[in-house]
């Protein structure tokens, strides 16, 4: 699993002044069971 990879600090680059929340990696093949761990 790569994890979040650079995505936190490209969207910081991207949408300066935004509020960016801690990232969920969530591996492909746990993507379509996911909606609990988005929820919390």
């Amino acid at each position: 699993m790569s994890g979040l990879g650079t995505t936190e600090r490209d969207y910081a680059d991207s949408c300066r002044g935004a509020t960016i929340g801690k990232g969920l990696a969530v591996p492909g093949e746990k993507a379509r069971n996911a909606g609990p761990d988005v929820e919390k």
